[in-house]
């Protein structure tokens, strides 16, 4: 096992992502989408959503809603959906979510309805614990339209926005649960779920924490893939973000994890986005950008309505020097999460950045809170091209109040361009704005 060393004040700057990708050179066997390889995974059945506007005529919109609804949560590998043909049966029927969940051995349950009048459609949504009854997420949602079809699109996009994905309402309902568990019980996927839960925390001791429940887990399962791949993860945050003074280390370590854990046989869906995810990190600090744009490519098409996941790859694309398009995946993130609109508009920001734009990317974070190093950096280098180098020494001194050690050099290890000038222009910005060079 893989231990961090001086990993003891830390920030995070984003959730444990999983992503999947066959990269060259490296063998990776097929994903596997059948329920039945999903152990711990919560299962979801979708109801057929009801038409209640009283014309059988829009008994297609209903049906083709719910048909759409399954098959982009199917393409969020963190769940398991099932199919059309096994929900179909209680189409127009009373249902008492419980026995459902019973019938089909699901964990949760999706209801919903479809109200239209002229150019007006309404759609209510809700999820349901099959197993208690309980509420985990409800949402009326009303749109203006024509085209039935675009509608149709704008409303599935924003419920697997807000369901799926590691920042999702299922999750947080699992996320519940896996803490209700005495910790003899817990199996590989309830460490899984434990340390994922503090990656999402924005404070320094929530990283050391999951890296204790990923070892903690890793006595218990030792040939866990999933666990070793979170390890992983956590030397890429300590490089990446310039949590010690070690990052060379961290990079070396992640490497190593990545390239034994990859090449075993029969990874499940799960452990190939997650090491995979880190991996395109990796090859990004090496320099090996087709590859991570690769990766961005390959895990969007697996996780299409993840907005977390293609708000966060928006840097794979901007790495690349692809400024127009990491600004849209920052843009749909925002439309479909805005509960974490500062993430994505610090994505947003370092785009513009890099592409000198700097009065709009300081607009952008102006008021967004220092959730991880890379904001006040980002703002020194701006206010320095701005020609207020006042403002830009106030955030470096915020920097090095939390991190003594981080110096100009250390900006190529936290952020990435295939056009080396851009990296060397801001970290000339840096030592203008007073951090030390080396």
């Amino acid at each position: 096992m893989v231990v961090l060393a001086g990993l003891s004040v830390m920030m995070v700057a984003s959730g444990l992502v999983f992503w999947a990708v066959p990269l060259s050179g490296l063998r990776i066997p097929a994903i596997t989408s059948s329920v039945s390889d999903r152990v711990g995974v919560p299962i979801i059945a979708v109801l057929p959503f009801q038409n209640m506007s009283g014309d059988p005529k829009l008994d297609y919109f209903s049906d083709g809603m719910t048909n759409d609804l399954i098959s982009m949560l199917t393409g969020v590998s963190e769940l398991k959906v099932m199919s059309g043909s096994a929900t179909y049966a209680y189409k127009d029927k009373k249902t008492d979510v419980r026995q459902v969940g019973r019938d089909l051995d699901v964990a949760y349950v999706i209801e919903g309805g479809i109200w239209k009048d002229a150019d007006r459609l309404r759609i209510t949504a809700q999820l349901t614990d099959a197993q208690t009854g309980e509420h985990v997420w409800a949402e009326k949602l009303d749109k203006m339209g024509t085209d039935p079809l675009a509608l149709q699109d704008q409303i599935v996009e924003r419920i697997v926005a807000t369901l799926g994905g590691q920042r999702g309402k299922m999750y947080e309902s699992e996320y519940r649960k896996v803490w209700e568990k005495d910790t003899p019980k817990l199996a590989e996927y309830d460490y899984f779920l434990r340390s994922n839960f503090y990656f999402q925390q924005y404070n320094p001791q929530s990283l050391v924490k999951a890296r204790e429940i990923i070892e903690e887990g890793l006595k218990r399962f030792p040939d866990s893939a999933l666990l070793m791949f979170g390890l992983a993860w956590d030397n890429v945050l300590a490089a990446n973000y310039g949590y010690d003074q070690t990052p060379e280390e961290h990079w070396r370590q992640a490497s190593e994890i990545l390239n034994e854990t990859l090449a075993r046989p029969s990874l499940g869906p799960d452990a190939k986005k997650s090491g995979l995810w880190s991996f395109s990190y990796v090859n990004a600090h090496e320099g090996n950008f087709d590859k991570s744009l690769q990766s961005a490519k390959e895990v969007m098409a697996l996780s299409p309505g993840d907005a977390f996941l293609i708000g966060d790859l928006s840097s794979a694309y901007r790495w690349h020097g692809l400024a127009d398009k990491a600004i849209e995946l920052a843009d749909f993130a925002l439309r479909s999460d805005p509960n974490n609109a500062p993430y994505y508009l610090s994505m947003k920001a370092f785009v513009l950045t890099d592409e000198e734009h700097y009065a709009e990317s300081a607009k952008l974070i102006e008021g967004t809170a220092d959730f991880f190093v890379g904001v006040p950096l980002l703002r020194a280098i701006n206010f320095v091209n701005l020609g207020k180098p006042d403002d830009a020494h106030k955030e470096i001194v915020k920097v090095l109040a939390q991190q003594p050690w981080y110096t100009a050099a250390r900006w190529r290890d936290m952020t990435f361009n295939i056009e080396p000038a851009v990296i060397d222009r801001q970290v000339l910005a840096l030592i203008k704005a007073g951090l030390p060079e080396k």
